[in-house]
């Protein structure tokens, strides 16, 4: 079981189940390819509702998935490494007995920068420079250091 906290890691199972109330969900095991807990392991479930919809596919095109008909995803469909973010929870087994497992909180591309300025922002900003940037360079081809 994976220790609390950020790691690295991969799909490496998937499996689709259906909770108590009737819903059907997407569960990952992602196992850790870096650190002191290599091949160890924690789980996310992929929730499909209105509500968790676009952070469940923002997670799997992370994760690598190209596609459109979830149905069809395999492990082979999600090849990324990814950051994960582990946190231990209890539950109650079916026996009575309390148990801790490992679950995946959130899943992050590695490296990934990001931007929240608008595109429109960003090409006036864009707009007011180059003009300058344009004088610079005719000021240096002028002078002979260009």
């Amino acid at each position: 079981m994976l220790t609390e906290g950020k790691h690295t890691a991969r799909v490496t199972d998937l499996a689709w189940q259906n909770s108590q109330g009737g819903t059907t969900y997407l569960t990952l095991r992602f196992t850790a390819t870096q650190g002191d807990c290599v091949n160890e392991t924690a789980t996310k479930s992929m929730f499909f509702s209105e509500k968790a919809l676009k952070r469940t596919v923002e997670d799997l095109r992370a994760l690598g998935w190209q596609g459109d008909d979830p149905a069809t995803i395999t492990v082979e469909d999600l090849p990324n490494e990814v950051g994960i973010e582990v946190e231990h929870e209890t539950f109650t087994g079916r026996d009575g007995e309390d148990r801790l497992t490992a679950r995946v909180k959130w899943i992050n591309a590695l490296n990934a920068l990001k931007g929240n300025a608008e595109q429109s922002a960003v090409a006036a900003f864009g707009a007011q420079l180059k003009a300058r940037i344009r004088a610079l360079d005719g000021a240096a081809r002028a002078s002979g250091t260009a």
